[in-house]
C-alpha cells in the first residue's frame, strides 16, 4: 500500500511540475507578445499623432514625411490592436508544442526583418528617385524618409523581439534537456 501510494505522490508530482513548467512559458509568451504590442500601438499613436501635427504646420517634403507616418502607423496601430486582442494562453501542456510555438515565432520575426531592410531600401530607393523627377521631388523624398524611419524601428523592434524569445527558447530547453553519453550509448534526457 506504502509502494502505490508514494508511486501515486511521485506521479502527481512529475505532472504537476510539468503543467507549471509549460504554464509558465505559456503565460510568460501571452505577456511579451501583449507587452510588444502595446509598445507597436504606442509607437503608432504617437507617429499618428505628431504626423497630423506636422502636415498642419509643414510643407514640402516634411508635409510627406507626416502624411506617410500616418498612414503607416494606421496600419500599424491596426495590427497591434488586432495582436493583443487575439494574443491568449494555448492552454498547451506539451512543451514540444510551446517549443515549436516559439520557433514558429522567431522565424515570424525573422521574415519581419527582412520586410523591413525591404522598407529601407525602398526609402533610399524614393529618396534617389527625389532628385530626377522634379514634379514629385518633395512627395518622394518625404515618403522615402518616412520608410527609413519606420523601417528602422521595425526592425530594431523586430530583432529585439526574436533575441529575447530565442533566450527564453533556449533557457528553457536547458533547463528540461540534458545528453549523457558513455562509451556504450547515449542517452536523451527531456526533464519535466
Amino acid at each position: 500500500m506504502r509502494t502505490v501510494v508514494i508511486t501515486l505522490s511521485l506521479l502527481f508530482l512529475f505532472v504537476t511540475s510539468k503543467a507549471q513548467s509549460t504554464e509558465n512559458l505559456d503565460t510568460w509568451r501571452v505577456v511579451k507578445t501583449r507587452q510588444n504590442m502595446a509598445i507597436l500601438g504606442g509607437w503608432a499613436l504617437v507617429n499618428i499623432g505628431g504626423g497630423i501635427a506636422g502636415m498642419r504646420f509643414t510643407k514640402g517634403n516634411t508635409y510627406y514625411f507626416h502624411q506617410m507616418n500616418v498612414g503607416w502607423n494606421a496600419v500599424n496601430l491596426g495590427i497591434a490592436a488586432v495582436g493583443y486582442i487575439l494574443t491568449k494562453p494555448s492552454g498547451e501542456s506539451d512543451p514540444f508544442r510551446l517549443i515549436s510555438r516559439l520557433s514558429a515565432m522567431e522565424n515570424s520575426l525573422m521574415l519581419n526583418t527582412g520586410l523591413d531592410v525591404a522598407y529601407i531600401t525602398s526609402g533610399i530607393a524614393l529618396i534617389e528617385l527625389s532628385r530626377h523627377q522634379p514634379i514629385r521631388s518633395d512627395q518622394f523624398k518625404g515618403f522615402g524618409q518616412s520608410l527609413i524611419l519606420q523601417g528602422a524601428f521595425l526592425a530594431i523592434f523586430d530583432i529585439y523581439q526574436y533575441v529575447v524569445i530565442n533566450k527564453k527558447k533556449n533557457q528553457f530547453l536547458k533547463e528540461k534537456l540534458s545528453i549523457h553519453t558513455t562509451p556504450l550509448y547515449g542517452c536523451i534526457t527531456f526533464r519535466f
